[in-house]
């Protein structure tokens, strides 16, 4: 072999492991139940997730921390879900004071048994891992062309009641670049919904989410419709998921009201 064909092959092979980190630029229309329409803009890559909409969420698997950011106030708030559960029951201890303190004083024991009781349940998560699930997804005989790709339509159907509408593309697969199964992992100990989340942790679910990626999808729970706009595969730098200079930190508490504004 001559040594500018061994060069080339050298540089190719260098080449291949950085391509095979390269992530995802994915933006979606959203529409809801109000009929309201809004973009959100995904930046994938290396097992991190940043969602951009009205405000920024970040969502890093390496780490199990997630942070939420506010451009318009340049704020952030950043920890893992013990400390946002943490937060969530100081903030739910702090309206049960209030709530208490606004009842008559004959009515407050019982009230305050029964708001320990729904905090308590919160707290350990009792009752949320009794729910049953029986998850099918049924291949239909359609497809569609979205975002240029072909897409598969799939049923996702939850003990005999059909919950989403999915159109699946084989010529996406982001699973290299984020766990999905890590993801919803993470999503149930964040939410602590472990029933509102059991279908997507079955096998059939996750099956389907491997195979490819879905263009379109409509969730009957919620009324909601996602739909790719444009999909783009390339390499993002690193500070692309770092929370921006000049951003000041704030207390969960501050951050979820100003996301309330903004929605």
């Amino acid at each position: 072999m001559k040594k500018t064909s061994l060069f080339l092959l050298v540089i190719s092979l260098l080449c291949i492991p950085a391509l095979s980190r390269a992530g995802w630029v994915i933006v979606t229309k959203v529409k809801g139940s109000d009929a309201k329409e809004k973009q959100e803009t995904l930046y994938i890559q290396g097992n991190i997730m940043k969602s951009v909409t009205d405000f920024t969420i970040i969502y890093d698997m390496n780490t199990s921390e997630f942070a939420m950011l506010m451009d318009s106030s340049k704020t952030y708030w950043k920890g893992t879900t013990k400390d946002y559960k943490d937060g969530i029951v100081e903030m739910m201890k702090a309206r049960i004071a209030e709530e208490l303190k606004a009842l008559p004083e004959n009515q407050r024991p019982y009230a305050e048994r029964m708001y320990n009781d729904a905090l308590d349940k919160f707290i350990s998560g009792v009752g949320n891992d009794t729910v049953k699930v029986k998850t099918e997804v049924k291949k239909m005989n359609e497809k569609l062309t979205i975002a240029t790709y072909t897409a598969q339509k799939y049923e996702v159907w939850v003990n005999n009641i059909k919950k989403v509408d999915m159109w699946i593309s084989e010529k996406i697969n982001i699973a290299p670049d984020f766990n999905y199964a890590a993801f919803v992992k993470f999503m149930k100990e964040l939410t602590n919904s472990r029933s509102d989340l059991a279908y997507q942790t079955s096998p059939e679910y996750i099956a389907i989410l491997n195979k490819g990626f879905s263009l379109k999808s409509f969730d009957a729970d919620n009324s909601i419709t996602r739909e790719t706009l444009s999909v783009e595969k390339k390499q993002l730098d690193n500070t692309v998921f770092d929370i921006p200079q000049g951003y000041r930190k704030v207390t969960l508490n501050e951050i979820l009201l100003l996301q309330n504004k903004k929605q």
